[in-house]
């Protein structure tokens, strides 16, 4: 049995030299991590730029296709107005 107090903790100590290989370790750890970081970053501002680029083609692609319709339907009625004073005014075809 020891004469310690049990509320105190033991001190631990370490080596100068693991001290200072776990700093150089840490130094190594905190450059690759924060470069890992500016990539990854990176590379998140590149695929949002893609899903943004992605989106404007599809809504310029809707915004045709719309368009299209729209076109479609005037056109229907605009060649219907000019076919129904032909088809009154012409007799049938035998």
């Amino acid at each position: 049995m020891t004469d310690r107090d049990p509320g105190i903790a033991p001190v631990v100590a370490y080596e100068r030299a693991a001290l200072d290989q776990y700093l150089a370790a840490s130094a190594e750890a905190r450059v690759r991590l924060t470069r890992d970081l500016v990539e990854a970053q990176t590379r998140l501002a590149r695929a949002r730029a893609a899903v943004d680029a992605h989106r404007l083609l599809a809504d310029l692609a809707t915004a045709a296709v719309d368009d299209v319709t729209r076109s479609r339907r005037r056109l229907g009625t605009v060649a219907a107005l000019l076919a129904a004073p032909l088809a009154a005014s012409t007799e049938p075809v035998r």
